[in-house]
């Protein structure tokens, strides 16, 4: 099982690595990918961005137009490979640590309701919105 986390950001470079080495240090029994996408940042955060592309760990994508939030939560989804998607704000709002009650609900869902959907279900729980793939989860 694997965890797609999305850290969408628009001229984030004050926050950018604390959120990364946050998500990095949840402890879940899940494999992960680390999924940023920049929407254009013009402080100094593509540039930290584009460091990070050799960590296999971690997926920059970079949009050539700043497009908006949801433009890049799109493109983040687009590009998860994971069987659960969890979406983290890179302006450290939201505190990655409670990703595990997150992780402990959907687990009890997709135990009680796992159908053929193909299709992508989310919620918001507090710190964060969380998604499970129904059609990838065995």
């Amino acid at each position: 099982m694997k965890l797609s986390v999305i850290i969408p950001c628009y001229n984030e470079i004050d926050t950018i690595d604390t959120i990364i080495q946050q998500v990095l240090a949840v402890d879940l029994p899940l494999d992960r990918q680390i999924m940023v996408v920049d929407d254009c940042s013009t402080d100094g955060t593509r540039n930290y961005l584009q460091q990070l592309q050799t960590r296999p760990e971690i997926t920059v994508v970079f949009h050539e137009e700043n497009q908006g939030k949801g433009a890049a939560l799109h493109t983040g989804f687009a590009h998860a490979t994971g069987d659960f998607v969890l979406i983290q704000d890179a302006d450290l709002e939201y505190d990655p640590q409670e990703y595990h009650g997150c992780y402990s609900l959907f687990w009890k869902i997709k135990q009680m309701w796992c159908t053929a959907l193909d299709s992508l279900a989310a919620i918001r729980i507090g710190c964060c919105i969380f998604g499970i793939r129904w059609g990838t989860v065995s």
